[in-house]
């Protein structure tokens, strides 16, 4: 009787683990969304900044380091937006995981 009582309690402690684990994925995932979805708004604003940047530099408004530091800049904004999309599709992954059944974080 202890032992089929044991089982239950191991059993209810694993059912709620898996419900915090679905929780979790479910908002990394809304998390991973909204972050994703801000990112690619932006995407066009940073390739107009750089042809901006661009035709200052062919004006002669800024010098070439000028150029290549401000370019810099927004090669970081984009890598944002490269590494919101990665963690949005591995967010899409693990939801699509746990619902096979396969598992999750």
């Amino acid at each position: 009787m202890n032992e089929l009582r044991l089982l239950e309690e191991q059993r209810d402690l694993l059912l709620r683990q898996l419900e915090i684990a679905a929780i979790n994925s479910w908002n990394a995932y809304l998390n991973a969304k909204a972050q994703h979805n801000s990112m690619a708004e932006t995407r066009p604003l940073l390739q107009s900044r750089l042809n901006l940047i661009d035709e200052m530099f062919n004006l002669g408004e800024i010098s070439e380091v000028e150029q290549m530091e401000l370019r810099f800049n927004i090669y970081a904004e984009r890598h944002n937006a490269d590494q919101a999309a990665i963690t949005l599709s591995m967010s899409i992954a693990e939801i699509n995981s746990m619902m096979r059944g396969i598992g999750g974080s």
